[in-house]
């Protein structure tokens, strides 16, 4: 199943994220691919955890020279059409989180969250 791992920028917290992981294994069949933006915080996390359980990486990587701010919600999009589930961790605040978000919302795809006022 490719999963997007996606969240806040300032995400430090890399237990919740494995914890997302775990309980997203528990009942779902094996992970095969984590698809990535390739932002700092969670995404990062996200690829170092893929990369420590030996499950391939899918950038999708925002062309922010050619389409400027809307880059990142086209990426999103992208994202949210290639996978089949989102794991999110998201501190509340980021605009772009709530863009993947709702992409994956569009695109009904299960969504599986940590939600913090203030990032770890």
């Amino acid at each position: 199943m490719k999963v997007i791992i996606a969240g806040s920028r300032k995400w430090k917290d890399i237990s919740a994220i494995r914890g997302l992981i775990i309980e997203f294994e528990f009942d779902h069949p094996k992970i095969s691919e984590i698809v990535s933006g390739g932002a700092d915080g969670a995404d990062l996390i996200g690829e170092m955890l893929a990369r420590e359980k030996g499950i391939p990486i899918k950038r999708f990587l925002p062309d922010w020279g050619r389409y400027g701010r809307a880059a990142g919600p086209m990426r999103n999009e992208q994202m949210a059409q290639y996978a089949e589930a989102l794991l999110l961790a998201w501190d509340g605040i980021s605009a772009g989180s709530l863009s993947m978000l709702k992409s994956a919302q569009r695109h009904n795809l299960p969504v599986y969250g940590s939600i913090r006022s203030v990032p770890l």
